[in-house]
């Protein structure tokens, strides 16, 4: 399935966490794409640098690493994380971003119920390379 086909979820219960986050992509953030491009603004993440546009990297300014810097934000779980992604989006103007956030967590939902129905076998055609 790829994101340009139209998705019929029936019930989020049964949707899976693919076809929902194909959704998200289709009904959110391609619409959010169009509209700043229709209001010539910058992309998101552009493909290819632009003049006169700030990039968004920044040199790191530390030379050593700390364990604060690798600390999950949100406190460790999926649901921290989205609000703590949707806090900063509100805090960017971005507020279309952050009012995905309940879909985002109709995702992680689905990714732990996939994550708990399976016994964690792989199948005998998928093998390691080395």
């Amino acid at each position: 399935m790829s994101s340009t086909e139209t998705i019929s979820l029936g019930s989020i219960e049964e949707a899976s966490a693919d076809s929902l986050a194909l959704a998200v992509f289709d009904e959110v953030l391609v619409p959010l794409a169009n509209a700043r491009r229709s209001a010539e603004r910058p992309a998101y993440f552009a493909r290819a640098g632009e003049v006169g546009v700030a990039s968004y990297f920044e040199p790191p300014t530390l030379a050593v690493m700390r364990p604060a810097d690798f600390e999950f934000p949100g406190g460790g779980d999926p649901e921290g994380l989205i609000e703590a992604l949707a806090k900063y989006w509100r805090s960017q103007g971005e507020d279309h971003a952050a009012a995905m956030a309940p879909r985002l967590r109709e995702i992680a939902r689905a990714l732990r119920e996939e994550a708990d129905e399976s016994d964690g076998d792989v199948d005998i055609l998928c093998y390691t390379m080395f």
